[in-house]
């Protein structure tokens, strides 16, 4: 089995393992917290890129649901503002 060559695997994992044995448990658990809240942000900001560029198996169903909410979403704004006439971009 190939050894993966991410970021993270070759140079962030190691870092990270070497500092969580070097510190004492209070800053040890806050160094793990920040950690796993930076590995939840990557996830999510490679999964929208998958869905922006169409690599995601259903990005085109999602993105097509997210243009609905976002015209409607613009259409309740305009209502709100008193502008009630709304425009489809070309």
């Amino acid at each position: 089995m190939a050894k993966c060559e991410c970021d993270f695997c070759s140079r962030d994992y190691p870092k990270f393992r070497e500092m969580m044995w070097s510190t004492d448990g209070e800053v040890r658990s806050y160094i793990e917290e920040l950690f796993n809240h930076w590995q939840d942000t990557a996830a999510d900001l490679n999964y929208s890129e998958a869905i922006l560029d169409g690599s995601w198996p259903q990005a085109v169903e999602i993105l097509e649901k997210s243009l609905e909410r976002a015209k409607e979403t613009r259409a309740l704004r305009a209502d709100r503002s008193g502008n009630n006439t709304t425009t489809e971009e070309k």
